[in-house]
């Protein structure tokens, strides 16, 4: 769904789940349960989807980088915006960084490339934090999400034939 975000001007929109389940089942593609109470999937396309956001694109196998891109529905462009980030582990900052960018209106632009290998190569999960602030330092949007390492013993086994 980020990538998707990330592509305004190759996708016009996107519908990626069944939004809500039609019967009392489970239903994993769903993002709204069928008694109308949101699933967590709910909140983390209500994040991906706000008119302008601040989105990490992870690469690499535990993963090992992270790419910053903002983008921006409105027809208004943030001159000198500030991508803002933390990474934490069980309280304990592992990371912080900001940058400033000019975000265009109605595109997608690249803030940062982050390496994560420190990171993700010691601890099996970090709570990551993004937010965006205009010129004024006024916040635009705020975006959270937990980072899942692989296991090394993932990443060493040999593949099954």
């Amino acid at each position: 769904v980020i990538g998707m975000r990330l592509s305004p001007r190759a996708v016009a929109g996107y519908f990626h789940f069944h939004f809500i389940d039609v019967v009392p089942v489970f239903w994993p593609k769903s993002i709204v349960s069928h008694d109308h109470r949101p699933k967590k999937a709910y909140y983390q396309l209500a994040q991906i989807n706000q008119p302008v956001v601040l989105l990490p694109r992870l690469r690499g196998k535990r993963p090992d980088a992270m790419t910053l891109w903002v983008a921006n529905d409105l027809a208004e462009a943030f001159p000198s915006a500030t991508a803002h980030w933390t990474i934490r582990h069980a309280g304990k900052m592992l990371l912080e960084g900001r940058q400033t960018c000019d975000v265009p209106a109605t595109g997608a632009v690249q803030v940062r490339s982050i390496d994560l290998k420190p990171i993700t190569w010691q601890y099996p999960d970090c709570d990551l934090r993004l937010w965006l602030t205009d010129r004024e330092g006024r916040v635009i949007s705020r975006y959270r999400r937990q980072i899942r390492s692989v296991p090394q013993t993932v990443l060493s086994r040999p593949a099954e034939k």
